[in-house]
């Protein structure tokens, strides 16, 4: 039982195995009944009995380091998103711009899209950005 909760908090807080969190998960219940993501009262007692030990300086740094692998992936993602729209590799999905591409195969919003291909475009014009986002 504790594994299958080990890989449902890892999903849900997003942290990898190599986490710098040392996680000893107590049992919670029976295979599948994972706490509904607005269930502050379940969710409080799965993660107080993981994380609840951790001390501040530890959760401040994971929170930072994840923060930074965060942003280094958002700046990762939007040069491919830029490729592949100066590909124009959107068109054979049927697809009328990169933004609809990405609503449809990535779910994110429209509006959200837009924003983010226009981003994208913008980092196309600063090669120094994505020589150093890339050589990480």
């Amino acid at each position: 039982m504790a594994s299958e909760t080990v890989v449902w908090v890892v999903q849900y807080v997003g942290m990898s195995n190599s986490s710098v969190l040392d996680l000893e998960v107590p049992e919670v219940g029976e295979v599948g009944e994972v706490p509904e993501v607005g269930d502050h009262a379940v969710l409080g007692g799965v993660l107080g009995g993981v994380l609840g030990g951790v001390p501040l300086e530890r959760l401040e740094a994971e929170i930072t380091t994840l923060a930074a692998h965060l942003t280094a992936a958002m700046c990762r993602w939007l040069l491919l998103v830029g490729e592949y729209d100066r590909r124009r590799a959107y068109e054979p999905w049927e697809c009328l711009s990169m933004a609809h591409w990405l609503n449809v195969h990535a779910g994110v919003s429209l509006s959200t899209a837009r924003q983010h291909v226009a981003v994208a475009r913008k980092l196309a014009e600063l090669p120094a950005i994505s020589r150093i986002v890339w050589s990480w």
